[in-house]
């Protein structure tokens, strides 16, 4: 009898233990669920974001302290303490999903670009927003702001503002002067003689009123596609130069074109300016046409500016 009674004891414990042993797994297993997820998530991590634009409205950015700081906005309240609209409404913002970053500094030069390249989550309540910044080198103190509408932030979250600066020299390419007769002597032919008169009879034949063209040309083919006389063209040094061909409607003749330039810095631009002969001013509107060979300049968009100087 006795030992019934301890092989049933026996029995029973090993019972017990099984059942305890498992019933600690399963505890081990829910408190592993438990534990803090952001043991579980690799960072960073890039969050989306949409750009918050003011544009074409009657709205704008208002008692910002331009000091390079976020401020987060969580409702329409905090929003109106920073925006102010002339008539209408901004435009809406679900501050039930979503969060506002308003973004505001300022530089010591003259901006040319803001790029926002990521947002990014470093860890469960920091992130870190990265915003590069591309200025020419004129002494010009600027205010900048912009705002992004990402997924709802908790009130405890802390948006750091990471901000690159590139500064671009800026730089004056005068025209070469042209040695070679042959070039001269075509660009006479062709009606280019600085001053005002008839349509060319080479380019631009079918310039209309008040329409200017300035071409970038940096090839042989090229040149020959804007060509429209019946001559032979003169051989330019394409791989070393770039030639620029130009008309502008003037509103009078007796005047010139002079200073001819390009200026890069943040972008490209051709300038000249218009002055007056000194044989005197005639109230009468002409077609004007340039022409120069430059330092060789690379292919892209670039804008003309013509300043008129009547002295």
């Amino acid at each position: 009898m006795l030992l019934k009674t301890k092989n049933f004891i026996l029995k029973n414990m090993k019972k017990l233990i099984l059942k305890t042993f498992a019933f600690f797994l399963i505890l081990t297993g829910l408190f592993s669920s438990c534990k803090d997820p952001e043991l579980k998530i690799n960072y960073p991590v890039d969050i989306p974001f949409t750009e918050y634009s003011l544009a074409n409205t009657s709205c704008r950015w208002m008692n910002l302290p331009y000091d390079e700081q976020i401020i987060i906005i969580n409702s329409s309240e905090e929003l109106e303490n920073y925006i102010f609209c002339s008539e209408g409404s901004y435009p809406e913002i679900d501050f039930s999903k979503h969060t506002l970053l308003l973004v505001n500094s300022k530089t010591n030069h003259r901006i040319c670009e803001i790029t926002t390249t990521s947002l990014q989550q470093l860890s469960s309540s920091k992130y870190e927003l990265n915003i590069n910044i591309t200025s020419n080198d004129a002494d010009d103190t600027q205010e900048w702001s912009t705002a992004f509408i990402v997924e709802k932030l908790e009130g405890r979250s802390n948006v750091e503002l990471n901000v690159s600066n590139r500064v671009i020299e800026t730089k004056i390419t005068l025209p070469i002067i042209v040695t070679d007769q042959r070039i001269i002597d075509f660009f006479k032919e062709c009606g280019f003689r600085g001053i005002s008169g008839n349509l060319t009879s080479c380019f631009f034949t079918t310039l209309g009123v008040n329409e200017d063209i300035c071409l970038m040309i940096n090839t042989m083919e090229e040149f020959r596609d804007a060509y429209e006389g019946t001559g032979d063209l003169p051989e330019i040094d394409f791989d070393n130069y770039t030639l620029i061909i130009g008309a502008n409607w003037a509103a009078r003749t007796g005047v010139y074109i002079s200073n001819p330039k390009f200026i890069e810095s943040c972008t490209l631009t051709f300038y000249a300016e218009f002055r007056r002969l000194d044989d005197g001013h005639f109230p009468t509107m002409c077609h004007l046409y340039h022409w120069g060979i430059y330092p060789k300049l690379s292919n892209k968009p670039f804008y003309v500016e013509y300043v008129q100087i009547y002295e």
